[in-house]
This record gives structure tokens, C-alpha cells and sequence, in this order.
């Protein structure tokens, strides 16, 4: 007998390109944590479940220049360095402790320890210091489904040529084939961000090249053999929606503020992110994938599928303030002893001053995870069993999630994913699921056309494109354009141009992050990301020189090689890319 319905976690894995880019406070030590505090344990709950005939567990996203980095010499060689680091500050926190007579914290510097030396020997020894081929058996074995996403993460709606769209596209579901060895069936819109055909779109900002048709992102998933995408619920929910044009006449008018709606603006309100959504948003439910209209009006064979976020269960997981992270038997990601980092407090209170944060209690925690667990797995069977009697077939309820959140902001959260997954595993009512499966049991049977939007705040693009961002976005459109016309017009392409051409449109790309704009908006690291922005545009610029001599000459100067050799040797992610792949 079939289930009444599935849950369906998402984890998207994603970090920009560090390597060669500095090493702590903001480089490639974010790479590092993140491997030793989220990836490695995920992984490492996978592998427990695959030992325990659980399949179809989760869906998970990896962006292809995480899988660069990942495969990357450089990493491979630094992580178990860094981790040995991890080990002998653990050992030096212990040493101290013990002197000072702190038995509690003796006893959390003594898990530190072990804890690091367990995921070295983890990594090096059962892994054999091979991530991608641990993501890929589990897939193989059925346990996992691993889906793409746009090679360094770009905003697609806001890219001003439709070959860097495709670029996009196009790398990350080579990277794909490299390193998982087949053609992936999902894809993950970066930020969740989606546009529909527009027929007269412009640059909001920079020179113009005057209005003209854009074809809608599920154009370009659908060319590249791609099948299903996520979308947040308020794209189902809404009918219209603002684009940036819009965002930069109201920064230019008096009223000043863009973040907020004022009486008369005209502006959308921010999505409100509390309580539960009904059932049914616009008339569609939640809790089933759609096919969507293309700009052309074909649908049936070939469509691309968006599944629909659930924010309701979203929300108890990414919210510090209201969801489970905030409850203050957690482990306290902000306060950290130094020199070596290590975390030795509770949340106490998601409010109180790091001064008064009380040490973590394990014990304490467990008995949170447990409550945790009931509460999560109760409400996602309230969905199911309540959206059963609405459809015709079993709902799925969307789990999307950022995988950093699992171990690195919320240390106990792997712990919590593995254990809800088994209690699904074993209900009769509700099983996990992959978004490929689902999609085989059940094809979507409605269409709909969605507006633009991304799950950021406010449901829009604020986030990502705001005066504090402005400028990126001319520098990325500056480098489209010459790009797009370089490869219209250059008829000689001799070998030296081609070897430029590999490495510009690696820089495109890392130019093209979204990552850029949400550090500077949020302010997490925004020197580093203005440094990123300058440092990818220079290097393009200068590139985009090198081909025009190359065409023009033959050969470069001696000069010239060297630099070429130098970006080249820093920013080595995509080895087998073709220009090809933007004309």
C-alpha cells in the first residue's frame, strides 16, 4: 500500500570559489570549516543510513564549483592540514582547562578532540581524501539524488546576455558528467531566483542595449536536458511581480528607502516568512510539482517540473529567532574561545549578550534534538495527512535548505536530519523522498505560468541587487558584452586566442557569483567580496586585451604570458570548459 505522502529534504551545498583567494578570516579556512563542520558529518549520516538500507533519503545539490573545489589539488593537500590544526588547538584548550580546574569544559575540549581526530581519519582513510566519489556512490547505491545548479552560482534573471545564461548552464551540467558520470535531472536555481520571458528587457544599469526579448530561465533548462527546479511558494501564490528596473527609479525618487513599502509606492510588501500557508496558494496546492509555460507556449514532453518550497517546515530549521537553532540547550555558534575557535557555550538565549551564554551541556541538547524530531515529524505528517484528502495522488512537502546550516551554524543539525530520516523511513504514512522519484511515481498533471522572484528577502531582488550592489552589476554587464562581441566578430581564432578565451570566461563566470552581492548586503565579508568583484573584473579586462592582441599579432608578449599563466594558475576551476559553449 502506498504512503498517504513524502517529505522531500533539499540540502543545497554551496561555496564560491576561495582557492588562491586568501585563507582566514574570509578564503579558502571558510572552504576548511565548512568540510569539517557540515559536509564531513553529512556525509558521514549518509553513509549510516546507506548502511542501514535506507534509499531515497534526500536531494542534494551541489553546485559545480564546490565539485571544482572539492577535486582540487590545493584542497586536498590544505584540509588535512587545517584539520590537524583543529586537533592540536582542541589538545591546547584541554591542557588549559585541566590547569584551571574547569571539568566541564575539560570534557568539551576532550569531544573537540575526538571529534576532529574522527573526521581526519574519516576523510583521509575511509574517503581515501575523495569527496565527490563519497557523493557519488551514494547516489549509485540509490541512497541520494544529486542535482546541478549554474557553474559559480549566477543570478540568472539579473545576467544581461542570454549566452551567460546558458554558460552558466551549460558548465554546470558538465561538471556534472566529469565528476558524477551522468547527466543530472534536476537543477538548482542559485537563490531560487526565476524569470519569465520579458519582451522589452533592458540593463537596469550601465549603457543600454536597448530592449529586447528574454527568453524565461526554464528556456535554458530545458535546452540543456535538465527536468525539474525548485521555487519558493510565494511564486506560486503571486501573479506579478517587480523587476530591478523598478527597484532603481524608486532609489532615485525622494522617498528614499527600497527595503520598505510606503503608502502609494506602488512597491510590493516583503512575503510575510511566520505561520503556516494555506494549503492551496492562488488555487495550486503546495505539495505538488507544476509544469511550467514556457514563452513559446509548449508544455507536455521535454516541460521542466518546479517543485514548490514549503515554508512552514522551512522556517523551524532556518530560523535562529523562531525555528529549532534558537533553542538555547544548542550548541552557540558565535561565541568561540581562541586562538583555535573551538565552541564551549549554549545558545542560553537566542537574545542574551555573549558575556552571559552558559557552557553546553550535551545531555541537554540530545533531549532538545529528540522533542525536535517529534515536533518536526508530527507537523509534516499534519501536511500530509490534511493535502491527502485535497489530491488525487500522495503530496510531497519541500524541505529546502542551505547545507551549511547542518553542522556549521547548527551543530546538531546532521544528527537531527538522520534521525528524522529513519523515523520516516519506518512511518506507513510518510516516506522520504528524492525529487527524481517523486517525479517517476507521480508526473505532474497541471501547468502554470510564475512570475519573477527568488527566496530571498522580500521575495525579489533586493538582496542582490541594491545601491550597495549597483556597481557590481555594471561590471558584469561591461565584461558580457565585450565577451558577447569578441566571440561574434573574432574570425581567426589561433591557439594562444583560445587559451585566453578558457580563462576569460573562467573569470566571467566568478565574476558573474551572486555571492558577491549578498556578502556586500548583509555586510558578512563585504571588503573581501568588493575585493572579488575588482580582482575578476581586472583580470577580465586585462584578458579581454591579451585576445585582442592575439588576434591581431599572433602571439603574446612575454609580459603578457606570465600574468596569463599566473590567473590561470589561480583561478583553475572548469579544466575541459569551451568557449564554444557562449556562442
Amino acid at each position: 500500500m502506498p504512503p498517504k505522502g513524502h517529505i522531500a529534504f533539499v540540502l543545497h551545498f554551496h561555496l564560491p570559489w576561495v582557492l588562491g583567494h586568501g585563507k582566514w578570516p574570509h578564503g579558502e579556512d571558510w572552504l576548511n570549516e565548512a568540510v569539517i563542520e557540515c559536509y564531513l558529518p553529512l556525509l558521514q549520516a549518509f553513509s549510516r543510513l546507506a548502511k542501514d538500507g535506507v534509499k531515497n533519503c534526500a536531494t542534494l545539490g551541489l553546485t559545480p564549483v564546490l565539485l571544482e573545489q572539492f577535486s582540487s589539488q590545493v584542497f586536498r593537500e590544505e584540509f588535512p592540514v587545517y584539520i590537524s590544526r583543529k586537533i592540536d588547538s582542541a589538545t591546547k584548550d584541554l591542557a588549559q582547562f585541566e590547569k584551571e580546574g574547569l571539568e566541564e569544559m575539560v570534557a568539551l575540549a576532550k569531544r573537540w578532540r575526538d571529534f576532529f581526530a574522527g573526521l581526519k581519519d574519516y576523510y583521509l582513510n575511509t574517503l581515501n581524501a575523495d569527496i565527490v566519489g563519497a557523493f557519488r556512490s551514494l547516489q549509485d547505491e540509490g541512497v541520494i539524488e544529486i542535482i546541478t545548479s549554474a557553474a559559480t552560482h549566477g543570478y540568472l534573471p539579473l545576467l544581461a546576455e542570454d549566452n551567460a545564461i546558458k554558460g552558466q548552464v551549460r558548465v554546470g551540467v558538465e561538471t556534472y558528467r566529469k565528476r558524477l558520470g551522468k547527466m543530472p535531472r534536476g537543477f538548482w536555481l542559485p537563490e531560487c531566483a526565476y524569470r519569465p520571458h520579458q519582451d522589452n528587457w533592458e540593463e537596469p544599469v550601465g549603457p543600454k542595449s536597448g530592449a529586447r526579448y528574454r527568453a524565461g530561465i526554464e528556456k535554458f533548462l530545458r535546452a540543456a536536458g535538465l527536468q525539474y527546479t525548485l521555487v519558493d511558494a510565494h511564486m506560486i501564490k503571486r501573479s506579478a511581480w517587480h523587476g530591478p528596473a523598478d527597484w532603481r527609479r524608486y532609489w532615485k525618487s525622494a522617498s528614499g528607502d527600497p527595503f520598505h513599502k510606503t503608502e502609494g509606492d506602488g512597491l510590493p510588501a516583503p512575503i510575510p516568512r511566520l505561520g503556516m500557508p494555506p494549503p492551496y496558494l492562488n488555487g495550486h496546492s503546495a505539495y505538488r510539482p507544476y509544469e511550467l509555460v514556457g514563452s513559446d507556449g509548449e508544455m507536455g514532453r521535454g516541460a521542466v517540473c518546479a517543485f514548490v518550497r514549503d515554508n512552514r517546515t522551512s522556517l523551524q530549521v532556518w530560523s535562529g529567532q523562531w525555528g529549532y537553532p534558537g533553542d538555547g540547550r544548542y550548541l552557540e555558534f558565535h561565541k568561540k574561545h581562541w586562538p583555535g575557535g573551538h565552541r564551549y557555550w549554549r545558545v542560553t538565549d537566542s537574545k542574551a549578550d555573549l558575556g552571559l551564554k552558559q557552557v553546553y551541556q550535551p545531555l541537554w541538547a540530545k533531549d532538545a534534538l529528540s522533542s525536535h524530531v517529534d515536533h518536526f515529524f508530527g507537523m509534516v505528517k499534519e501536511i500530509v495527512i490534511t493535502s491527502s484528502k485535497e489530491l488525487k495522488f500522495p503530496p510531497v512537502v519541500v524541505c529546502p535548505f542551505d547545507a551549511e546550516l547542518f553542522g556549521h551554524w547548527w551543530f546538531e543539525g546532521p544528527q537531527w536530519l538522520e534521525a528524522l530520516l529513519r523515523r520516516f523511513d519506518h512511518d506507513k504514512d510518510v516516506k522520504p523522498t528524492t525529487l527524481g522519484n517523486y517525479l517517476d511515481l507521480y508526473p505532474p498533471s497541471e501547468r502554470v505560468s510564475l512570475p519573477e522572484g527568488s527566496w530571498g528577502e522580500g521575495g525579489d531582488y533586493r538582496v542582490w541587487f541594491n545601491q550597495d550592489t549597483e556597481w557590481t552589476w555594471e561590471k558584469v554587464y561591461e565584461i558580457e558584452h565585450k565577451v558577447a562581441e569578441l566571440l561574434r566578430r573574432a574570425s581567426r581564432k589561433n591557439r594562444e586566442f583560445r587559451r585566453i578565451m578558457i580563462q576569460l570566461a573562467r573569470e566571467q563566470l566568478l565574476l558573474e557569483s551572486s555571492d558577491w552581492q549578498f556578502l556586500i548586503t548583509t555586510g558578512t565579508a563585504r571588503d573581501y567580496a568588493e575585493k572579488r568583484v575588482s580582482t575578476h573584473f581586472r583580470d577580465a579586462s586585462g584578458l579581454l586585451k591579451m585576445a585582442e592582441t592575439a588576434l591581431s599579432k599572433g602571439r603574446l608578449s612575454d609580459s603578457d604570458l606570465i600574468e596569463l599563466e599566473a590567473i590561470e594558475k589561480r583561478d583553475s576551476c572548469f579544466s575541459e570548459i569551451d568557449p564554444g559553449w557562449w556562442t
